[in-house]
């Protein structure tokens, strides 16, 4: 039997969290739960952080107020962890995990994969693992240990000794030891220490 699933941050009593088709098994004695999109990855909305992520694997502990979210058809890193930046930029269409979506007008087409990330939905916050390249304009950016955190209301917090690569085409500027704040799928500031190529 599949229903739609909900759930609420007991700080603010908004809606946090929304899927549908959803297979579930709730352990009341271990505050457990998991919970199986039917029809395999698709969109969910985090409320809180005003992002979709498209997956089908929830995992839930109720009494930490957490929500582990997976792609079960891609949860492997297919070795993307060993790749420099430049040959991760070769996979950016391609990539394994859950896809994360803005869903917030002012930070339109901000996105990325996690292959692992958690929801702390009653104060609205998103860690997300496992993030090996960010699109933003005509760059590409690896965050430090492939992680990034989503604060309530969809800000991605600055990252800290990140890699980047301008332009994605060319790669000429790559930037590394970068302090940068990505602020939609357009816009990044920071700064670095860039090697210049045209070769």
């Amino acid at each position: 039997e599949v229903s739609n699933f909900t759930l609420r941050s007991n700080t603010s009593n908004a809606i946090a969290f929304t899927a549908h088709n959803v297979r579930s098994h709730v352990d009341y004695d271990e505050r457990h739960a998991d919970l199986q999109i039917a029809s395999g990855p698709a969109r969910t909305e985090l409320q809180l952080v005003k992002m979709e992520a498209y997956a089908d694997l929830f995992s839930w502990e109720m009494d930490r107020k957490t929500l582990d979210i997976v792609n079960s058809q891609r949860q492997s890193s297919e070795g993307l962890e060993q790749l420099d930046l430049r040959q991760r930029v070769g996979k950016l269409n391609d990539m394994p995990g859950v896809r994360f979506v803005s869903t917030d007008a002012a930070r339109q087409g901000m996105t990325y994969n996690s292959l692992r990330s958690t929801y702390l939905y009653n104060q609205g916050e998103l860690s997300s693992q496992g993030v090996y390249v960010i699109a933003v304009a005509d760059a590409a950016i690896a965050p430090s240990y492939d992680t990034v955190h989503i604060e309530k209301d969809g800000k991605m917090t600055m990252l800290h000794n990140a890699k980047l690569i301008a332009d994605r085409q060319n790669a000429w500027h790559y930037i590394t030891g970068a302090e940068l704040l990505v602020d939609g799928g357009q816009k990044y500031t920071g700064k670095g220490f860039m090697d210049y190529h045209n070769d």
